[in-house]
Order: structure tokens, then C-alpha cells, then sequence
């Protein structure tokens, strides 16, 4: 039922780490959300793959983002593959390429390098202002006083009247508002 796919091979476009820019590769594609169907209803489409991490953008034909999902296959995406997105069972076929940008990563690579050091930092001050619990101490009862849980009924007092019944007002908010004074 299926043909083979020739494709030829093309050389590695993926980034040395020392390389600061990173090609963003274009592609047509035809996509679909009947992947169980017989018949499917195809619609047109971008893909957009970073070679950098191998990740599979697909867009709409007004560029509204549909799913993204990571290649598995060996090289780079080319004109012929099917990718199916994982997390919105999206079926993608791939067409002919429409061009290809450098995208600059200078960003990303400071903020990795960045990051470790400063998510270390982070976590450890974190962990040291939590109080140190171990299975069967309930976190309650490091509190404070004036932090412990009290019930309502300590601050709203209890209700003199039974459940389940409203107490009538002896005027009304019209009748107190418009009331003319007693006393006067």
C-alpha cells in the first residue's frame, strides 16, 4: 500500500556547540486531525524545524501555532516525512522546503550556563527556609501561634438563631433610609 521514500541525503545542519546561530528550516506540509479515518481532510500548513534541538513547529495557513513535538529520526526533516504530533494526534506530511533562516542563540546558550548555577542557588535557599519535616510531624504544628487554624466559630461567634432560618429585619433598608427622624 505504501512506497518507499527516496530522499537524498543532505549534510548535518545541526549547530557545533561553539557555533552561536542555528538554521531554522521551512517547510510545506499538508496536515490532519482524522488520524484514525479512512478518509482524511487534509489542510495546508507550515512546519518550521530548529535544528538546534530538533523540534517540529507546526503552523496554520494564518500562522496560528497547531503543536509542536521533537524529530526522532535520524538526520533533519525532509521533503517526504510524516511526523505525528504526540500530544494533539495531529498526522504531518512533509512538502517542499520554502527556505531557511539562522536564528541567533546567544540567549539561550548564556542563559544555560547561566541558569545552572543560579537554579543551585535557588533551590538550596529554598530548602533551608522550610522547616524540616520528616514523615509523621504534621507541617500545622511548626506554626506559630497567631498562624494556627481557628474555627469561625471563634471569630463570628455562634448564632443564637436555629439553622436554616433567616432573622427579619424590623425595618427595611428603604424604610431606614427614608425614615424620617424620631426625635427631632
Amino acid at each position: 500500500m505504501t512506497t518507499p521514500v527516496y530522499r537524498t541525503v543532505t549534510p548535518s545542519l545541526a549547530s557545533p556547540q561553539t557555533q552561536s546561530t542555528a538554521s531554522v528550516l521551512e517547510f510545506n506540509c499538508l496536515y490532519t486531525h482524522d488520524i484514525r479515518r479512512k478518509s482524511k481532510r487534509w489542510q495546508d500548513g507550515f512546519v518550521r524545524f530548529h535544528t538546534f534541538n530538533k523540534r517540529i513547529m507546526l503552523y496554520d495557513i494564518p500562522r496560528n501555532l497547531i503543536g509542536d513535538t521533537h524529530w526522532m529520526g535520524e538526520g533533519n526533516l525532509a521533503d517526504g516525512d510524516e511526523v505525528t504530533l504526540d500530544k494533539s494526534g495531529v498526522l504531518i506530511q512533509i512538502a517542499e522546503a520554502i527556505g531557511t533562516t539562522e536564528t541567533d542563540l546567544t540567549g539561550i546558550l548564556s542563559n544555560r550556563k547561566n541558569g545552572s548555577s543560579k537554579r543551585g542557588l535557588s533551590t538550596s535557599t529554598f530548602s533551608s527556609k522550610l522547616p524540616n519535616t520528616g514523615p509523621n510531624q504534621v507541617v500545622g504544628s511548626t506554626l506559630p501561634a497567631n498562624l494556627k487554624r481557628c474555627s469561625l466559630n471563634k471569630y463570628l461567634g455562634r448564632s443564637s438563631a436555629s439553622l436554616g432560618k433567616s432573622a427579619l429585619r424590623a425595618k427595611t433598608p428603604f424604610e431606614l433610609q427614608y425614615a424620617e427622624p424620631e426625635n427631632e
